[in-house]
């Protein structure tokens, strides 16, 4: 074979393992040298056999038997052949060297079959690279199947808010957030789905994620749009539902022609995925949570919200007007919104309207449409996620997967949009109210605390104080106040581990110099049982309990319940008063270790983080859970605090029939207002107070406990949360 043949087959097999190679890279996002190396080897090493093959199959240096006499690999011509030959056998020629034959540096080639046409080799060469790069986008696809999210990190990613952020030289920079209000499908109206199943995909019900018909009917759109006016225009959207979902769930929209193309390798398999996973209410129910409508409203309760003021509860009431002026919006939800182009919505509202065969009241579109607009005019009142994203970004900067991080990501967080309202609304109510009874004054209001966490530690609210624009200040995490009486729970944790039982009793009797004071309840005369000390929150009982039990075995228990506190200088006997600081979150965090059955914690806020191609950096993987206390002593820990909620001073935080538990805390001169409880669900810790301490007029059993009761109630009955008995 020409040599100039062979070189410009390497060369061209070599260009098409180099291409597969980095798009492999490119699709993956590998961060290991290692990793990067095996993509180019394995598209190098397909094409090298292909190559070898396509070679050694032309040429073979097989002699007819007329000729065996000749040396095979003698290096004679053609012509010396032929000399040597008899006559009769050189007749025999024409059929014995059918192929013909050539010469070369190592003798001659002699081909068995006739020659080919001049383009069947060429054919056969472009035949095995094209089926090498199918096989390679085969294996690309199955990769992608692989490391694409598990149906438990779509099930996350679906429901929890999603922050935007970009690494530059400079540090991260805060990019945007997707607030998620989810809403089960069962919630919307029939007329909201079936408007959004016209507007964007009519044969949603009957495909497999990808619509072949939609993909032709979009192209021949756009071919007349370039037929009519002369020119690219008009974009025509042909994705389907399942295919919008996996964009807007894991994929950016990138822009430039590698960047789409990666995007929709992925988005075309992701939506296979997505179909085998779920069946067709769920991808809806997905879809309309995430979809954007315009004006920084994702998903249909925070649309229906800000355009008709539409409650949660009154989803399942949208009209066919409304459902279709918002359906109508979504292919461009920017230029479609009522708010953006009034004209515009109509028209499409009314076109929609028709293809689903409804008749169109003008009067009542036009009233619609008018109060679309006006509701849609008012600012989009989000939750409030910069505190959360302040101490998630300190997280994933003293993180090892950091260092792999480049350009734009997103990080898929524990925050849980309804909860966090929640915890905003009790605290802006309780406020309120405070300040309508004399006792705050707006000038000079004390700031508020709010975290909620889940049994596994997940934070699904944070809220580091009044307000993020006054005060940035993130008290949860950094804030170390004296806990109060909440520290007693580990001075009654300790006696239980060493053979106390509730029923038993301690003295409630002061010192000779009257200290510890009781407060509002006195000094009982007779010994007291540790579950009414404890209910009532005595403080002369959790003094002298303290000297049974041991000032360092009290320390020990709080420091495996996560209270990193040094307790110097020594405080004493008023250890057990909570004299020395702690975070907000890490006495949430050892009550939560309670509420969960006594099993180790460590709160987190971070979920998974994805690169803007999709490819995970990280992804939360839940630990063996590991016991720090007996189920024994735990089951009597839940006895105590049950008791402060039923009959102590936290009785202003019971809801319902639910089964709550917690404990109040107070500390000197009402400087620190504290309330932490738990239901079966959930844990939440509240905290009150200046910045600078002083005095303040409410305890932890008020302000405090009724923010957790209003927070907590509204988290129950929004996610339909029966009542339940605490491990």
């Amino acid at each position: 074979m020409n040599r100039s043949i062979v070189m410009g087959k390497c060369l061209i097999s070599a260009g098409l393992a180099a291409a597969s190679g980095a798009w492999a890279t490119y699709l993956f996002e590998p961060v290991n040298p290692a990793t990067q190396a095996f993509l180019f080897l394995i598209p190098l090493a397909l094409f090298g056999v292909g190559l070898v093959y396509d070679v050694a199959r032309k040429r073979t240096t097989w002699l007819p038997p007329v000729i065996t006499r000749i040396v095979r690999f003698e290096r004679r011509s053609f012509q010396d052949v032929l000399d040597s030959l008899s006559p009769q056998e050189r007749s025999e020629l024409g059929r014995m060297f059918a192929g013909g034959a050539e010469n070369h540096q190592g003798g001659m080639a002699i081909y068995r079959k006739r020659a080919a046409r001049s383009w069947l080799p060429l054919a056969r060469f472009l035949g095995i690279n094209l089926g090498i790069a199918i096989a390679l986008l085969l294996l690309h696809a199955a990769g992608v199947w692989l490391f694409l999210p598990d149906k438990t990190q779509i099930d996350q990613i679906a429901q929890h808010v999603q922050l935007q952020f970009r690494k530059t030289p400079q540090g991260i920079e805060f990019g945007g957030v997707i607030n998620e209000l989810y809403t089960p499908i069962d919630s919307l109206s029939e007329e909201m789905q079936a408007a959004v199943i016209a507007r964007e995909d009519v044969r949603f019900l009957s495909h497999w994620g990808w619509d072949w018909r939609g993909k032709l009917r979009a192209m021949s759109k756009s071919a007349a749009y370039i037929v009519t006016f002369g020119h690219f225009g008009g974009k025509q959207g042909g994705s389907t539902i399942t295919e919008q979902l996996a964009k807007n769930l894991f994929l950016s929209a990138d822009r430039g022609l590698f960047s789409g193309l990666r995007r929709k390798f992925k988005e075309r398999i992701l939506a296979f995925k997505l179909e085998t996973y779920y069946d067709k209410p769920r991808l809806l129910e997905m879809y309309l949570n995430r979809a954007y409508f315009g004006k920084g409203a994702y998903g249909v309760e925070t649309a229906a919200r800000l355009y008709f003021n539409r409650q949660p509860n009154e989803l399942r009431d949208m009209n066919t007007y409304e459902a279709a002026i918002l359906a109508q919006s979504l292919p461009r939800p920017n230029a479609y919104n009522c708010v953006a182009n009034p004209d515009r919505a109509a028209k499409e509202t009314r076109k929609l309207l028709t293809e689903v065969g409804k008749p169109i009241d003008e009067v009542r579109l036009r009233a619609t449409l008018e109060r679309c607009v006006q509701n849609g005019r008012r600012s989009l009142k989000t939750p409030e996620v910069r505190y959360l994203r302040d101490w998630i970004v300190a997280q994933i900067e003293a993180a090892d997967y950091a260092k792999h991080l480049r350009g734009d990501f997103t990080v898929v967080t524990t925050m849980n949009a309804r909860m966090q309202r929640f915890a905003q609304d009790a605290v802006t109510t309780a406020f309120y109210r405070a300040e309508e009874h004399g006792l705050l004054s707006p000038e000079n209001a004390p700031q508020a605390a709010v975290v909620m966490l889940m049994p596994d530690g997940a934070v699904r609210a944070m809220l580091g104080g009044c307000d993020y624009n006054e005060s940035q200040y993130q008290r949860i995490t950094q804030a170390k106040r004296q806990p109060g009486s909440t520290f007693k729970l580990f001075v009654y944790l300790t006696a239980l581990e060493q053979g106390w039982k509730p029923e038993d009793t301690i003295s409630d009797q002061p010192d000779a110099d009257g200290w510890p004071r009781n407060g509002t309840h006195g000094h009982s005369p007779t010994p007291v049982t540790l579950l009414n000390a404890f209910a009532e929150s005595r403080n002369a009982a959790a003094v002298n309990l303290l000297k049974k039990v041991g000032a360092d075995a009290v320390k020990a228990t709080a420091r495996r319940f996560g209270i990193d506190s040094d307790f110097q200088p020594d405080p004493g006997l008023a250890l057990a008063l909570g004299v020395r600081e702690v975070t907000p979150l890490q006495m949430t965090a050892a009550y939560t270790e309670i509420g969960n059955g006594g099993f180790a914690i460590a709160p987190y806020g971070v979920i998974g983080v994805r690169t803007k191609g999709g490819a995970i950096r990280y992804w939360h993987r839940a630990e063996t859970p590991r016991r720090i206390v007996k189920d024994a002593v735990n089951k009597e820990a839940v006895r105590l605090m049950r008791a402060v909620v039923k009959d102590g001073t936290g009785q202003a935080a019971r809801f319902d029939d639910h089964d709550i538990i917690g404990k109040t805390g107070t500390t000197q001169g009402n400087s620190d207002a504290w309330f932490i409880g738990c239901s079966a669900y959930l844990c939440a810790g509240v905290w009150i107070g200046y910045d600078t301490p002083q005095a303040m007029p409410f305890s932890g059993g008020s302000l405090p406990a009724e923010i957790f009761r209003e927070s907590m109630r509204k988290t129950h009955d929004a996610f339909v949360l029966p009542p339940k008995a605490l491990p």
